[in-house]
């Protein structure tokens, strides 16, 4: 058993109840809040609980999985029926320089490769626009073990508000690489 100091209060309305508060005294003046089922209490209940935050960020987290899920789903649709010699062709041109300045951009097995469009049949990723190729090593379908080449040649499937989808390779080679940029 404990020992609980019960306090009899008496609202503005003139309506009484009965708190649990060891620190009022008789006179004293305090805010207390009446809840829906008439109790009294000393929280305020319009205050923001654990609850209030916790749904609502898991909302968004689940928002952004599926969005994500509907995102990769769409681009492998849109992306089943691309003749890719027939898509916008680029020469893209590695830039040393910024590649070299930055340690952060090689990695051990990856690398976050400069490229900069010299050659472009599309005004949608004209001459000029940059962009970076990351490549991974035992999952990107690339070889670079004999270095980094300066020249790549690529087409343009798809370039959308977001999302910028490209097929890659190596100048002279055959298996196309479908990535972003």
């Amino acid at each position: 058993m404990a020992e609980v100091r019960h306090v009899e209060v008496v609202a503005a309305d003139g309506r009484t109840g009965r708190i649990d508060n060891a620190d009022l005294e008789v006179g004293d003046k305090a805010d207390l809040w009446r809840t829906s089922d008439g109790t009294l209490s000393e929280d305020d209940p319009s205050g923001i609980g654990f609850g209030d935050l916790v749904f609502p960020f898991l909302f968004m987290i689940g928002a952004l999985l599926f969005g994500a899920i509907a995102v990769g789903s769409f681009r492998r649709t849109l992306l089943k029926n691309v003749d890719i010699e027939e898509a916008p062709r680029l020469l893209l041109q590695l830039d040393r320089e910024k590649l070299t300045s930055d340690p952060t951009r090689v990695k051990d097995g990856y690398w976050n490769l400069p490229l900069t469009v010299v050659e472009s049949d599309t005004a949608k990723f004209p001459v000029g626009k940059e962009g970076d190729l990351a490549v991974h090593r035992g999952t990107s379908p690339v070889d670079l073990s004999a270095g980094i080449p300066d020249r790549w040649e690529g087409r343009l499937l798809h370039k959308g508000m977001v999302m910028k989808v490209f097929a890659v390779r190596l100048p002279h080679q055959d298996a196309w690489w479908v990535t972003d940029l």
